[in-house]
């Protein structure tokens, strides 16, 4: 079953400034930085509201790729029962089943990747 939604994703030219401009106009505290590897996506910068599971992943693309778009992560207590289920309402899918580092801590969780009505980016979490 779907919770809540997890983080939403914004893909950013400079990082920096990104970062500065959440923090300093909407509060915002760094929780989590991490370099990628084998990816598209050179770095990654969770914020997080103060008090609050709000959170924003600002994913640092380097310059020869477009900067654009929007994903929403959905965190589930069901994964793979999710994961069947928007399969076969026909939702397109963008990434498979993947096993994944958690964020915070130690261990695994799942992820995949649907794209929805207007070609946004749905993930689930779990």
């Amino acid at each position: 079953m779907i919770k809540r939604i997890d983080h939403v994703a914004v893909m950013v030219k400079n990082l920096d400034i990104s970062v500065k401009f959440y923090q300093d106009n909407f509060g915002f505290k760094k929780v989590l930085e991490r370099e990628m590897l084998n990816s598209y996506v050179k770095k990654i910068v969770f914020l997080r509201l103060e008090g609050g599971e709000s959170e924003i992943e600002l994913m640092h693309i380097p310059e020869a790729m477009p900067v654009e778009g929007i994903h929403i992560c959905f965190k589930t207590d069901s994964f793979l029962a999710d994961y069947q289920r928007m399969k076969e309402a026909g939702l397109p899918v963008v990434v498979e089943p993947v096993e994944v580092p958690v964020r915070y801590g130690e261990g695994t969780g799942h992820r995949a990747m649907f794209r929805g009505p207007d070609n946004e980016l749905l993930e689930i979490y779990g």
